[in-house]
């Protein structure tokens, strides 16, 4: 759109007035005359129009008729202008607030659609989280149930062993009791048997050996000697050979009192047993051969006086072959001790 370039402005001080203002005379400066004689010829346009609005101000300075105060016209045309262009502006920024708050609206629609949506995805994938962990838990509970029944089995296992194993402790114990009651019952008797074996064998051989000694007794004095002699009886007369001790160790070994029996854990306890409550045969008769050893000791002193001369014929028995056989005796009590004393320290489970 071409700009409309308005006319110069006019000083009304230098503008004169000339008549009775019918006609107007304006006295312009040189420079402005210069300008307008510069400037192409106006066209002519057609005559004033009565609409206000399509006034041509140009065209109506041309006329002289209607020459009137350019000022106040321009400033009356500005003041139109500035309202024009005031009411645009307000125009304009009514438009521009409805389409902002348009906008607005628009922004708000698209923001609550947009939150909308997202609350939604959120939504599903919270449900989707929720059955991923529901899913999840449940599983963890079978898997924590699985191994509480597991433990609970293997707990009650145990249980279960430990009662055996107890129960068969028990039994074993049980067992082992009886039998080492058993043993030791059965060693009691072996050892009566034993023992009651080695008194018979014992009485046997003394026997034997009192019927020897009085076979060498004969051999030697002769028969009627020996009766004619208070102090050499069948009861006081004792063998006197080395062999009876031999035979009495040899028998020991043969027949051990106790033989060796497997170390159990734990040892029966023999309680002490009294040295021969009832005094056996053998035990009997070395008391008896011990008071005869008495007598004999008191008749040996009367030996020895009575044959401190040589002997009679009669008896045929001098002072030393007396000696002998009295030596003989108390070595042979002394070998009888001993074999007593070797035969108690064996009885003893102890030893």
């Amino acid at each position: 759109m071409q700009e409309k370039k308005l006319p110069p402005k006019v000083d009304l001080d230098k503008t004169i007035i000339r008549g009775n203002g019918e006609n107007w005379i304006e006295e312009q400066p040189a420079h402005e005359n210069l300008i307008q004689a510069q400037q192409p010829p106006i066209a002519k346009k057609p005559s004033l129009s009565f609409k206000p609005n399509q006034v041509n101000i140009d065209e109506l300075s041309q006329k002289t008729e209607f020459r009137i105060p350019l000022q106040a016209i321009r400033e009356e045309l500005e003041k139109k202008e500035m309202e024009r262009v005031d009411q645009l502006r307000k125009q304009h920024e009514l438009q521009e607030r409805d389409l902002l708050t348009t906008y607005r609206q628009e922004f708000e629609r698209r923001k609550q659609e947009l939150l909308e949506k997202q609350r939604r995805e959120l939504e599903m994938q919270e449900q989707e989280l929720l059955k991923q962990q529901q899913a999840e838990f449940e599983r963890l509970q079978k898997e924590r149930l699985k191994q509480e029944l597991i433990i609970r089995e293997q707990l009650e296992w145990e249980q279960k062993m430990k009662e055996r194993l107890e129960q068969e402790r028990r039994e074993f114990e049980l067992r082992k009791e009886s039998l080492i009651t058993k043993l030791v019952e059965e060693l009691k008797e072996q050892e009566r048997e034993l023992l009651e074996e080695q008194r018979l064998e014992f009485e046997r051989r003394m026997q034997e050996r009192l019927i020897m000694q009085q076979k060498e007794l004969e051999q030697l004095f002769g028969a009627e000697s020996i009766a004619k002699n208070s102090s050499l009886n069948l009861d006081n007369t004792k063998p006197i050979t080395r062999i009876y001790e031999e035979e009495a160790k040899q028998v020991s070994k043969e027949q051990p009192i106790y033989e060796e029996q497997p170390v159990y854990e734990e040892q029966p306890v023999y309680e002490e047993q009294p040295v021969y409550e009832e005094q056996p045969a053998y035990e009997e008769a070395y008391d008896k051969y011990e008071s005869h050893s008495q007598v004999e000791d008191v008749k040996e002193t009367v030996v020895e006086e009575k044959y401190e001369e040589p002997a009679s014929p009669s008896h045929g028995l001098n002072q030393e072959t007396v000696q002998q056989i009295n030596h003989m005796h108390a070595r042979l009590a002394k070998q009888f001790e001993e074999y007593k004393n070797y035969m108690y320290a064996n009885r003893s489970p102890q030893n």
